[in-house]
C-alpha cells in the first residue's frame, strides 16, 4: 500500500494498530497490517510515545492529589484522609499495572514489526 492516506484512514489505522496490540484483531486485519508494515511500525512508534507521556502526567498528577490530600487544613480526620490517600495510591498502581502491559505489548509488535520489515528486504534483495 503506497498511496496517501487522509485523516480519517490513519485514525482507522490506528484503531486497527490498538486492536492488534490488545490481540483483539482478525486475521485479516492482522494481514492487512502487513500491507504497509512502515507505517504499522510509524503508528506503534508513536503510540509508545503517548503512552510515555500519559505515565509521565499521570505519576506527576498522582503525586499532586497525594499531596493536596495531605497538606489539607479541613477538618477530616486523620485516618479518615489516610485512607483516601491509600485508595488513592491503590487505583493509581492499578492503572499504572494495566497501562505497562498495554506498553510491553506495543514494544512486543514493534520487534515484530521490524523483523518483518527487516526479512522482507531481504528476500527483496
Amino acid at each position: 500500500m503506497t498511496e496517501i492516506l487522509d485523516q480519517e484512514q490513519l485514525l482507522r489505522f490506528r484503531e486497527l494498530v490498538i486492536d492488534d496490540v490488545k490481540d483483539s484483531s482478525s486475521q485479516d486485519i492482522f494481514e492487512y497490517l502487513h500491507q504497509s508494515p512502515d507505517l504499522w511500525l510509524y503508528t506503534l512508534q508513536t503510540l509508545r510515545r503517548e503512552v510515555e507521556l500519559q505515565l509521565s502526567c499521570q505519576n506527576a498528577k498522582n503525586k499532586m492529589d497525594i499531596y493536596q490530600l495531605s497538606a489539607s487544613n479541613e477538618a477530616t480526620d486523620e485516618y479518615l484522609r489516610e485512607n483516601q490517600i491509600i485508595d488513592l495510591k491503590v487505583k493509581h498502581h492499578k492503572w499504572r499495572m494495566s497501562v505497562l502491559k498495554f506498553l510491553a505489548n506495543i514494544e512486543n509488535k514493534t520487534l515484530y514489526v521490524k523483523m518483518f520489515l527487516s526479512n522482507k528486504q531481504i528476500t527483496n534483495t
